[in-house]
């Protein structure tokens, strides 16, 4: 997987997913003088993990159904 970080100035940052064009924004929380207009980039960590377990619970979930 291959991503371009462009950081924007004002504490924010869009990355770009290479394959997919997908942007992801990131803004400081207010208390790290951001504008809190989109995700922090601490805000995407515990969802990530959470995407990432349940990709491979699917995964899994899905060799168990085959024949």
């Amino acid at each position: 997987m291959q991503f371009k970080s462009n950081y924007q100035g004002g504490l924010r940052t869009s990355i770009t997913h290479q394959d997919s064009k997908n942007v992801l924004l990131t803004d400081a929380c207010k208390d790290n003088k951001g504008q809190r207009e989109t995700f922090s980039p601490s805000d995407l960590v515990a969802p990530a993990l959470d995407s990432c377990i349940s990709t491979i619970m699917g995964i899994e979930a899905d060799k168990m159904d085959s024949p």
